[in-house]
């Protein structure tokens, strides 16, 4: 595979726009941010692995390392493994030939005894032609099920950093900067309405956020409290 091959495989396959470290509430994952953001400077090929639950800002990461990796004007090939369904393993082929290499819900394929040999495969070939290789879970390396132990034990070898979820302070601060980039206000009263009526992973609180910059443009209103409620009502049914 060609390096402008693996630039349009990987185009159009989860990667957002505006997803970078820039725009990343760090909290209490600061170690975990400096480590992605040292790959580029280190000589050594690492193994990176993110674990955290749904919504600990684990995809934002691996985005905002594939925007860095742009900027540098390094090959990054990203895939999503929750759409597994969409891909074959034979996708894994050839990525030897990136500089980075992101994996995003790794869990996803465990069990899977074809997508395990791949990944090995492809760990192996990544090692040897010294790319960089991060990889988020649901959980830690040797708790994630794998039935291939030469792969669960090459996942465990390398840096491993759980991904904590955001205080609420931290998921307000999100939500204030995520609609200023997109040009509209959200009050502090209206976004404290929401942290307080709404499931609180960031997943839940972006489609909202999404939800109320469309209304906000369709109908030509500010973000306030009674369209708030509005969106709220809608998605509840």
């Amino acid at each position: 595979m060609e390096p402008e091959d693996i630039r349009q495989l990987t185009l159009g396959v989860g990667l957002r726009e505006g997803h970078d470290f820039q725009n990343f509430v760090t909290g209490r994952n600061a170690t975990a941010v400096a480590a992605l953001k040292a790959i580029f400077d280190s000589t050594i090929a690492p193994l990176v692995y993110l674990w955290g639950g749904a919504g600990s800002g684990k995809t934002h990461l691996l985005e905002a390392l594939c925007a860095a990796a742009g900027d540098r004007a390094s090959r990054a090939a990203y895939l999503p493994l929750m759409r597994r369904e969409a891909f074959d393993p034979a996708i894994l082929s050839g990525l030897e030939a990136a500089d980075l290499v992101c994996l995003d819900d790794i869990h996803a394929v465990a069990g899977d005894p074809i997508w395990e040999e791949a990944l090995f495969h492809l760990y192996n070939r990544l090692d040897a032609a010294r790319v960089s290789l991060v990889v988020t879970a649901a959980s830690a390396p040797l708790k994630t099920g794998w039935q291939l132990k030469d792969l669960a034990s090459r996942l465990a070898s390398g840096a491993t950093y759980e991904i904590f979820p955001l205080n609420d302070n931290e998921r307000a601060q999100v939500l204030r900067q995520t609609a200023r980039a997109r040009g509209f206000g959200f009050p502090d009263e209206a976004v404290r309405y929401v942290l307080h009526r709404e499931v609180r992973d960031m997943h839940t609180l972006m489609a909202i956020l999404d939800e109320l910059d469309k209304q906000s443009l369709a109908h030509q209103r500010m973000v306030t409290i009674p369209l708030v409620r509005e969106v709220l009502s809608r998605r509840r049914g």
